[in-house]
């Protein structure tokens, strides 16, 4: 399936959910899974050397017309096998072929022209194990009797066991790895009765192989840092799209993960659905320029990152997003949780104004907090925090200077007047990430906060000159500040790397993308109503 520049894949999930209900979606390009297969070769194909294969040979009329077989021993050379995803539920596995082979009881040995490939359809099942990290070669370790759920295909939702190791792993199976032989060469190709036995050869191989299993890729269980949200697969599903081989397009495969405080706390019933990336209709959840990506649903990020941390701040926060392409991004409301405003009463003095006292509390209105669903840049604020007060009145009035006798007229004397100011305090918040040595994919949101309230005025009542009273607004309040509201907005890590750990023998991690766009924003951060994260896999 062809893929989308990032800016058209975000512009297709705005406002759509796209995680099918699951928590977590971790997608890895075909093409790197090859190279990570040609660090760590499978071993089986690759201790396909010394075989011998038997042929039937041509009829004989002198011999009664019975055809006889003939054995050839077979001394091969496989390179590293390139791996396919061919359906939903299967994939091939391709490396070139080469070696000698002899006739039995022969001492002459005959090179295998070169131009062939052995291909091998093999199944892809989910199977239950453990992850040993006792060494610096981090392997999964299967269950020797596949416990619970046995081998499963794609689609098939499995639980995760509960101790610190368990862990589900993708495999490749070799039930009924059938081979085939085929040439792309130009010269001369083996005979007949040579395919037949090197075709034999490979054949009882592959029968004494039915119980080996690869393993490409999974997730598994641990505890870690209290101060961090740590997500926590329980349960596990993958599935497959299709490469195009006609038009050079990977194959994608994807890995649909529940985790603790997700949705329904993660745990779902051991089924099989149609598993389908579809904001819009069927799509590659990678874009262009990236080997993977990670899709956090809304509800997980509202219900186990947003509010854990927030909610120290503001009552009664909710989530306010509605569904919908009109609405994009993310969005809360919540009553500020903080000391009333206070202006105190001010006496007149001298010529000095003087006004009423002013009290509110900053909880009502409520306050927004928005998650915008562009692109994250350096430019702007990825996440801002909105309260705009209630408009309130106050009465001021000054001397303009001592009476006189004579005086008859109170204009002359006094200023007054009513003014009406409207309260704002904003906080904006910025993506990042960390590693704690031990983990690099952590997400970070940092607040910066208003440290003054920022007060519009408005006046009120009329202009009379005879009487004093008048519209304007005095530079005396314009001049004032008052300390905004006191709160922290300190929120918790997100450390996801747990559902982006590929179990391949050695440590390979999935590599998250800086949240903050690149400067042709084809990598980051963006949420257009689920959060996206591109990333690449490496080695380490």
């Amino acid at each position: 399936m062809s893929k989308d520049t990032y800016q058209d894949l975000v512009n297709r999930m705005k406002g759509k959910d796209t995680t099918e209900s699951w928590d977590v979606i971790v997608s890895y390009d075909e093409n790197k899974i090859n190279e990570l297969l040609q660090i760590h070769p499978i071993s089986l194909v690759q201790n396909i050397k010394s075989a011998r294969g038997t042929a039937e040979k041509d009829s004989d009329t002198s011999d009664d017309d019975k055809p006889t077989t003939v054995n050839y021993d077979f001394d091969l050379k496989l390179g590293n096998s390139k791996l396919k995803f061919k359906s939903l539920e299967t994939a091939s596995l391709t490396s070139t072929l080469s070696g000698t082979y002899k006739k039995e009881g022969d001492t002459k040995t005959r090179n295998i022209p070169d131009g062939y490939r052995l291909k091998l359809t093999v199944d892809l099942a989910n199977m239950s194990g453990s992850h040993n990290n006792n060494n610096t070669n981090t392997q999964f370790i299967p269950d020797s009797s596949s416990s619970q759920y046995g081998t499963v295909g794609p689609s098939y939702t499995v639980n995760i066991g509960d101790g610190s190791n368990a862990a589900r792993g993708i495999c490749l199976v070799f039930k009924e790895a059938s081979p085939d032989i085929t040439f792309a060469g130009s010269g001369k190709k083996l005979s007949r009765i040579h395919a037949a036995a090197l075709t034999d050869a490979i054949e009882k191989i592959m029968k004494k192989q039915t119980g080996y299993k690869h393993f490409i890729a999974g997730v598994n269980s641990y505890t870690s840092d209290a101060d961090m949200i740590v997500l926590k697969p329980r349960t596990f599903a993958f599935s497959i799209v299709p490469g195009d081989e006609q038009n050079n397009l990977p194959g994608t495969l994807m890995m649909w993960i529940g985790v603790e405080g997700g949705k329904d706390n993660g745990r779902r019933p051991s089924k099989q659905d149609l598993l389908s990336f579809r904001p819009d209709k069927a799509a590659n959840p990678i874009p262009k320029g990236s080997s993977a990506s990670i899709i956090f649903s809304h509800d997980l990020m509202a219900n186990s990152f947003f509010k854990p941390s927030l909610e120290k701040a503001f009552k009664n926060l909710k989530s306010t997003t509605e569904a919908g392409k009109d609405f994009q991004g993310m969005q809360f409301a919540g009553d500020l949780d903080s000391a009333d405003v206070e202006i105190p009463k001010k006496k007149a003095e001298g010529t000095a104004i003087g006004h009423d006292a002013l009290s509110f509390s900053p909880s009502k209105p409520a306050t927004t907090i928005t998650c915008h669903p562009e692109l994250a840049t350096s430019e702007k604020s990825h996440v801002t925090i909105v309260y705009k007060s209630d408009e309130y009145s106050i009465y001021w009035e000054r001397s303009k200077r001592k009476p006189t006798r004579g005086d008859i007229i109170p204009g002359n004397l006094v200023e007054y007047g009513w003014v009406k100011p409207t309260f704002y305090w904003n906080a904006h918040g910025k993506w990042g990430s960390k590693s704690t040595g031990q983990h690099n994919n952590i997400l970070t949101l940092t607040f910066t906060l208003d440290s003054l309230w920022n007060i519009t005025y408005r006046s009120e009542g009329s202009d009379n000159w005879f009487l004093g009273s008048t519209t304007r607004i005095p530079g005396y309040f314009r001049d004032r500040s008052v300390p905004a509201p006191s709160i922290s907005l300190e929120m918790k890590a997100l450390d996801y790397f747990l559902t982006t750990n590929i179990l391949f023998p050695g440590k390979h991690l999935f590599k998250a993308d800086p949240p903050i766009a690149n400067n042709d924003k084809s990598k980051g951060l963006a949420v257009p109503k689920d959060l996206i994260l591109t990333g690449e896999i490496q080695t380490v």
